[in-house]
């Protein structure tokens, strides 16, 4: 856990975040970031909560986030996504994490984008809105590539 971690609770007018919240944020945190290193889609889909996992079969999800990836790969390049993979290797080092009841957010130092929690059926999951909707203009969603529409064949 990072030495400078500053916890931040709101709405409840409480002291603070209670210690087993932040360390679970914590340890979620460091799921996702070794999950992503290795690209262990089926490890990532079992921290999400039962509502998302719910509404988006483990399928779709690894269809989806494996279209995500090779896009991200193939736009930044495979250097590039080889250092998003090491960074994240040994977790996610938290710099903040802000809790309104049942939503977490943190930051980590590596990286500019905010990781989202949410507190359901008793525990704390990684979120995110829509974990199988990534899909490239112009394909379904799930990353398949798009069935080509019949066209007509001129004759001679």
């Amino acid at each position: 856990m990072a030495a400078g971690l500053v916890i931040v609770a709101c709405g409840g007018g409480g002291g603070g975040i209670p210690k087993e919240q932040v360390d679970r944020i914590q340890k979620l945190a460091d799921l996702v970031g070794v999950a992503f290193s290795k690209e262990d889609w089926h490890a990532a889909y079992k921290l999400y909560p039962p509502s998302v996992r719910k509404s988006c079969s483990e399928d779709d999800y690894i269809k989806s986030v494996t279209a995500a990836a090779n896009y991200l790969r193939q736009a930044e390049g495979d250097q590039q996504w080889e250092k998003y993979k090491k960074a994240a290797a040994d977790g996610y080092d938290l710099t903040s994490i802000t809790v309104d009841g049942d939503k977490g957010t943190a930051k980590a130092k590596e990286g500019d984008e905010p990781l989202f929690f949410r507190h359901e059926d008793g525990d704390w999951w990684y979120y995110e809105d829509d974990p199988c909707g990534f899909a490239l203009p112009g394909t379904p969603v799930g990353g398949a590539s798009p069935t080509p529409a019949a066209t007509a064949t001129p004759q001679p």
